[in-house]
């Protein structure tokens, strides 16, 4: 069996975090990408779109109506920049989208050759993650990280790899040894919440590196139909989430005062 390329980690990560659709236009930046999306083509939809702009709106629409992470996809160069458009729709809405960019060779960048535009540093203002992977064996953490920011922060997520990479194998003996994965495993992001998540005793995928074992995760309420998931926070030892059912407002100390005096 073949070794899994850069481009296979990256969409089977995409998979694990509840991606089902992507949105974009093929090119010869993402070349890798396209390949991994085609071989799995029976688990994760790809749509394409007639411009990148649509892709990003595409993105944004999808989060906006099913709750789930919107995932848009461009090749480098005017590809990645025609996205912005529609990412800071989702920035500004608040909705979880993750644009996957290609990059140039790696050994090209800064050469002033075709297409060579630092997309990381563009997407700099629009997304809360922001990352350029530097290697096949980078692609795992960086991927996780992405989904799990734009879902617990819902902001915009950016994955920029160079096209080379994405067809690089991923060999374990040349992993650093501090670089631990960080998979979900099967779990699903969904409207409903993350499975396991209500009446849980564990804390959620996304808090689960951060949160000591003992410490439950809040979120354990799954929305009903028409209100919006819980909100995990994600980075902190007490995660906390939005509640559906808030308590009461308590009325001013100063209120209570004044109408006591006139009393």
């Amino acid at each position: 069996m073949a070794r899994p390329t850069a481009g296979d980690v990256l969409i089977e990560t995409l998979i694990d975090w509840g991606g089902d659709t992507i949105f974009g236009i093929p090119g010869d930046g993402i070349n890798g990408v396209i390949e991994a999306l085609r071989v799995r083509q029976d688990r994760i939809g790809f749509i394409q779109v007639r411009h990148e702009e649509s892709a990003a709106f595409a993105a944004c629409a999808y989060a906006k109506w099913t709750g789930k992470l919107g995932v848009c996809l461009a090749t480098s160069g005017p590809g990645g920049i025609h996205l912005l458009n529609g990412l800071y729709d989702a920035k500004l809405d608040g909705q979880p989208v993750l644009a996957i960019t290609g990059l140039q060779f790696h050994d090209l960048v800064h050469t002033f050759t075709q297409q060579d535009v630092e997309l990381d540093k563009l997407f700099a203002d629009v997304a809360a993650y922001n990352v350029r992977i530097m290697g096949p064996n980078h692609v795992e953490n960086v991927v996780e990280l992405a989904c799990r920011t734009a879902l617990a922060r819902r902001g915009v997520a950016h994955v920029t790899i160079p096209v080379d990479m994405q067809s690089q194998p991923v060999e374990a003996r040349t992993r650093t040894r501090s670089s631990a994965h960080s998979r979900i495993g099967s779990p699903l992001i969904m409207y409903a919440g993350v499975e396991g998540w209500p009446g849980s005793d564990r804390p959620c995928p996304l808090c689960r590196p951060f949160v000591r074992p003992s410490l439950p995760c809040f979120a354990t309420r799954a929305p009903t139909s028409g209100q919006r998931p819980p909100r995990c926070r994600g980075r902190s030892s007490l995660p906390t989430a939005e509640r559906n059912d808030p308590a009461p407002r308590k009325e001013s100390v100063f209120r209570n005062r004044s109408q006591s005096r006139r009393a």
